[in-house]
């Protein structure tokens, strides 16, 4: 149990921060989604995480916890969060 959760914080450390390079800072602007403000990358970011946690036999859902905290923490102040943020309330009030 603690080798899953380990699993599961390590690769929502790896994957957030790798996503938080790839938005804000990549040197190709194409990879830089940050500035289309596309809210989809929540959604394919929260796949991805638990995907590849469960993949690798951790706990896909504390993946996606801390997968989300490393990608807020990456570029705190940018107004994209908001975006993101915007698109998972209307994808959870849609479900409700």
């Amino acid at each position: 149990m603690l080798v899953r959760i380990a699993v599961g914080v390590a690769a929502g450390l790896a994957l957030g921060l790798l996503l938080g390079r790839v938005l804000f800072r990549s040197r190709s602007r194409s990879l830089r989604l940050a500035e289309q403000g596309e809210g989809f990358v929540a959604l394919a970011a929260t796949f991805l995480a638990y995907g590849l946690a469960e993949a690798l036999h951790g706990y896909g859902f504390l993946a996606v916890f801390v997968t989300a905290c490393a990608l807020r923490r990456s570029e705190h102040s940018h107004g994209y969060h908001q975006v993101m943020h915007g698109f998972v309330e209307q994808i959870e009030l849609r479900l409700l």
